[in-house]
C-alpha cells in the first residue's frame, strides 16, 4: 500500500469559488482523519474553475476514499 495514499475514509468540505474561478475560504466540515482532510485540501486547492456566471458561489463537497 502506498503510504502517501490514505486508507478508506471520508471528508466533507465547504469552499467558495470567487468570480475569477479561484478556490477561496476552504473549510473541512467533517473528516475521518487529518490525513484525509489534508488530501481533500490538496485536491480542492489545486482546482481552477472558469469564471462563474453571475460571480462566485459557495459549495459543499464530500470525498469518499476507497
Amino acid at each position: 500500500m502506498d503510504p502517501r495514499r490514505p486508507a478508506r475514509g471520508f471528508v466533507r468540505i465547504r469552499f467558495e469559488i470567487d468570480p475569477s474561478g479561484s478556490v477561496q475560504k476552504f473549510r473541512v466540515l467533517e473528516a475521518s482523519s487529518d490525513l484525509h482532510a489534508r488530501k481533500a485540501e490538496e485536491i480542492v486547492s489545486g482546482l481552477r474553475a472558469p469564471p462563474p456566471p453571475g460571480g462566485g458561489f459557495v459549495a459543499e463537497q464530500a470525498f469518499n476514499f476507497r
